[in-house]
């Protein structure tokens, strides 16, 4: 979206703000996303500006963060086991394929196994690759499709390339660990964690090494860390 428009600033930039929500219609189609890291470019006197939109359904990654499955409650078919993953979230399972034994007549049982912080969203990925399936997030109804991975579209991706005059580079750390925490439990002795054993007598640890192999963590700052 360019920021200037005709010597004049591009008024909508001033509806650009980070978690705004974006709906988007196409036809009869409706959908919605949310704004985040709207970034300004300046480059060779022009100015222009970036925006990421997630869509809406990324909230699911951040719901049911400590929902478990066992044998008590993750061996069922993929309908249920998407309603599980979906239960206290404002999300609800919409259609879904039914899936069959190779007889044709059985429906699938499969049983998921997990220890809690996946995430609702990371569930259904891991309940689709029990069941050879995809989802698809509606944001307009808050809903998800689960179809057989059987009936899926094919895809086309073009790639189209030009000479550079400019580049912009925006580093995410949202996949970087930083510090990881380490939950203790209370037991017959009291409390057990890392606390009594961790130098730095904090219930986490630190990890810097991803920005020592960039080099932006200098002795200046392992320093800074040794006092801290």
């Amino acid at each position: 979206m360019p920021y200037v428009i005709d010597g004049r600033s591009n008024f909508r930039w001033k509806h650009i703000r980070n978690e705004y929500r974006i709906r988007l219609r196409h036809g009869d189609h409706e959908d919605w996303f949310t704004i985040t890291k709207p970034k300004r470019n300046k480059t060779s006197g022009k100015t222009s500006n970036t925006v990421v939109c997630y869509h809406i359904s990324s909230v699911l990654k951040t719901k049911n963060l400590y929902l478990q499955f066992d044998d008590s409650n993750g061996i069922d078919t993929c309908a249920n086991l998407v309603g599980k993953a979906l239960k206290g979230t404002d999300w609800s399972l919409g259609v879904c394929d039914k899936f069959y034994e190779s007889d044709g007549k059985t429906e699938k049982v499969r049983s998921l196994s997990s220890t809690g912080k996946a995430g609702s969203y990371q569930l259904i990925t891991n309940i689709c690759g029990l069941f050879n399936a995809y989802p698809v997030y509606n944001g307009d109804t808050k809903t998800v499709d689960i179809h057989a991975l059987s009936n899926k579209l094919p895809q086309r991706e073009m790639i189209i390339g030009h000479n550079l005059s400019a580049l912009s580079v925006e580093p995410d750390s949202d996949s970087i660990v930083t510090r990881l925490y380490v939950e203790g439990e209370y037991g017959d002795d009291g409390y057990v964690g890392i606390d009594d054993v961790n130098p730095t007598g904090l219930s986490y640890i630190l990890n810097f090494d991803y920005y020592k192999e960039i080099g932006l963590f200098s002795d200046s700052h392992q320093a800074a860390l040794d006092t801290y």
